[in-house]
C-alpha cells in the first residue's frame, strides 16, 4: 500500500494473548464494512512487553478489510507511551485509539470517519454506547459536549478511551506517562481535559458501540489500587481556562435524557450487539437485562463543576506560600504568632472544613490572610468529591508552596489519600507542637515527603499510627474566642 490511509487503528497489547483473537476478529469485521465504504484501513499494533504466544497470535492472524500492518515490539512497559510510539509510526490521516481486550460494533469505524469529514477539525468523535461485559455487565452513554456540563470533568472523567480525531490531535497531544509510584492514573481523563482546554470539542456518535471486558486484573482495576486515582495537572483546571469553559455550558438548562436499558430495545443497537455477540457469546442482552449493575451516561448534574468554578471565583486564591489544613474547632493563635513573626512576607490560606471557628476574629489577628470553608462553599457535595476538588485547588499553586497538615480528621484524609503526589511539599505537625507553646521555636515535623519510594511508605505506616493516637488525645489548645 502505497497511499495514505484514510484509518489508523492503535492497538496497544502487554499479553493479553487469552483475549486477543476476539478482538482481531472484531477489529477485522469493521475494517471490512469500511472497505466496503471505499476506506483504506492501517492496523498498527505495539506489543509492549509481549509474551512468545501473544507475538504469535498477531503475526499469525490474517485481518480481512486490513490494507496495512504495522506490528511493533517496544519496551515501555506503559500504555501511554507504546501508544504514542504507535501514533508517529502511523500512517492514517485520522486515528482510532483500542485495547487489546475490547470489541467494536462492526460499522463504527466508517461512521466514525463519515462524522469526522464532515466535522471541524478541532473534534474528538467517542461511540455513544459502552457495554461493560464478563465478570460485571452495565451500560454508558455518551452525549456531546456542548449538551452536557463539562465542569463535572473535575471530578470525573466524562468521556473514554476510544478516541477517534484527526491524527494532528494526538500528533499535538501526546499521552502522559503515569507509573504507579507517581499516584496518578487515568491517562484517558488527562488527554480529555487538556483537549478541552484547547478548544476541542467530544461528538458522540449514533449507531456506535464498544463492548469493554471488565477483568480482575485490568489496568484500570490495578490503577484503581495503587494510586490516588488523580490525573496530574491539565491545563483545563486552571482558574481562568475552567471558568471560560464553564461560563458556555453552564447554560445548559435541561441535560440530554439516557435512553438507558431501552437501547436495548433499539433494533440497530440489536442489530450491533447480535454481530459482537458471535464473536463473544459473553455479549447477550439477556446479562444487561437481569445482571446490569446499572445505566449511567455522561449527562451529570453539574454540581461538582459548579463548586470548582466557586473556588476558582476566589480572587486570592492566587500562588500561596503556605497552606494550613486547620481544625474546625481549636485555632493555635500562639503558633501563628509566631510564624507570622518570622515570615512577614509570606501568602497563606487556611483551609477548613465547618463553621465553629470565630472567621472575624482570626481575620482581625490576620489580616492578610485568605480563609477558604469547603464545608460552605460547597454544601451537599460528596466527600470524595469535595477531597478532589482540594486536589485541584493545591494543583494550580506552587510546586514550592508549603503544605502544613495539622492534626484533625479533616488533615488527616487529604494527607493519607494524597501526600503522595505533591510529595516533599508536606509537613505535619504533633500535637505536643502546638499544646506545648515553649516549644513552638523547635518545631519538630513528624515527616518531610521527599525521600525513596519505600522510605515514603513506611512513613506513610508510621504517620497513620501516631495520627490516630494523636486524634484520640488531643488535649485543648489555646484559644482567643
Amino acid at each position: 500500500m502505497t497511499s495514505t490511509p484514510d484509518i489508523s487503528v492503535i492497538v496497544t497489547i502487554h499479553n493479553e494473548w487469552q483475549y486477543l483473537p476476539r478482538t482481531l476478529l472484531s477489529i477485522s469485521e469493521a475494517a471490512t464494512d469500511a472497505c466496503h465504504a471505499g476506506l483504506s484501513v492501517e492496523c498498527v499494533f505495539v506489543l509492549d512487553s509481549s509474551e512468545e504466544k501473544t507475538r504469535n497470535i498477531i503475526k499469525q492472524k490474517k485481518l480481512n478489510g486490513v490494507d496495512e500492518i504495522q506490528i511493533i515490539e517496544v519496551d515501555y512497559q506503559s500504555v501511554s507511551l507504546s501508544r504514542n510510539h504507535g501514533i508517529i509510526q502511523s500512517k492514517g490521516d485520522y486515528i482510532f485509539i483500542l485495547d487489546a481486550d475490547d470489541l467494536i460494533s462492526f460499522s463504527i469505524l466508517r461512521k466514525l470517519y463519515c462524522s469526522a469529514i464532515n466535522s471541524p477539525i478541532k473534534t474528538i468523535f467517542t461511540p455513544r454506547f459502552k457495554f461493560g461485559f464478563d465478570l460485571s455487565y452495565f451500560i454508558v452513554e455518551y452525549f456531546s459536549s456542548d449538551l452536557i456540563n463539562i465542569g463535572d470533568m473535575v471530578c470525573q472523567n466524562l468521556y473514554n478511551a476510544r478516541l477517534f480525531s484527526h491524527r494532528s490531535f494526538f500528533e499535538n497531544n501526546p499521552y502522559f506517562d503515569m507509573p504507579f509510584q507517581s499516584g496518578y492514573a487515568f491517562e484517558d481523563w488527562l488527554i480529555a481535559t487538556e483537549a478541552l482546554a484547547s478548544g476541542y470539542r467530544f461528538q458522540a456518535v449514533d449507531e456506535t458501540a464498544w463492548y469493554y471486558r471488565v477483568r480482575k486484573h485490568s489496568l484500570f482495576q490495578q490503577s484503581i489500587k495503587k494510586t490516588t486515582r488523580q490525573i496530574p495537572k491539565s491545563k483545563f483546571f486552571d482558574y481562568n481556562t475552567f471558568l471560560e469553559n464553564y461560563e458556555i455550558t453552564r447554560k445548559i438548562t435541561h441535560s440530554p435524557k439516557s435512553i438507558g436499558i431501552e437501547v436495548l430495545n433499539n433494533s440497530f443497537q440489536m442489530t450491533l450487539m447480535k454481530r459482537a455477540n458471535r464473536i463473544d457469546p459473553a455479549i447477550i442482552p439477556y446479562n444487561f437485562y437481569n445482571y446490569s449493575t446499572g445505566e449511567f451516561s455522561n449527562a451529570t448534574s453539574g454540581i461538582t463543576g459548579h463548586a470548582y468554578a466557586k473556588i476558582c471565583r476566589i480572587e486570592n486564591n492566587k500562588n500561596f506560600s503556605d497552606i494550613f489544613f486547620l481544625s474546625p474547632i481549636h485555632f493555635p493563635y500562639d503558633f501563628f504568632d509566631d510564624f507570622f513573626s518570622k515570615n512577614k512576607s509570606t501568602k497563606v490560606a487556611f483551609f477548613i472544613i465547618g463553621d465553629e471557628l470565630n472567621f472575624e476574629n482570626i481575620h482581625r489577628h490576620y489580616p492578610d490572610i485568605t480563609i477558604i470553608n469547603f464545608e460552605k462553599i460547597m454544601p451537599g457535595i460528596e466527600n470524595k468529591n469535595r477531597d478532589i476538588i482540594i486536589i485541584k485547588t493545591l494543583q494550580n499553586q506552587s510546586t514550592t508552596t508549603k503544605l502544613h497538615f495539622f492534626p484533625t480528621e479533616f488533615s488527616y484524609k487529604i494527607y493519607e489519600k494524597f501526600h503522595i503526589i505533591f510529595n516533599n511539599q508536606c509537613f505535619y505537625y504533633s500535637l505536643r507542637n502546638l499544646s506545648y507553646h515553649e516549644k513552638l521555636r523547635e518545631l519538630e515535623f513528624l515527616n518531610t515527603l521527599g525521600s525513596t519510594w519505600h522510605e515514603n511508605l513506611k512513613q506513610q505506616k508510621e504517620t497513620k499510627t501516631t495520627m490516630r493516637i494523636l486524634l484520640s488525645n488531643a488535649p485543648p489548645l489555646a484559644s482567643r474566642e
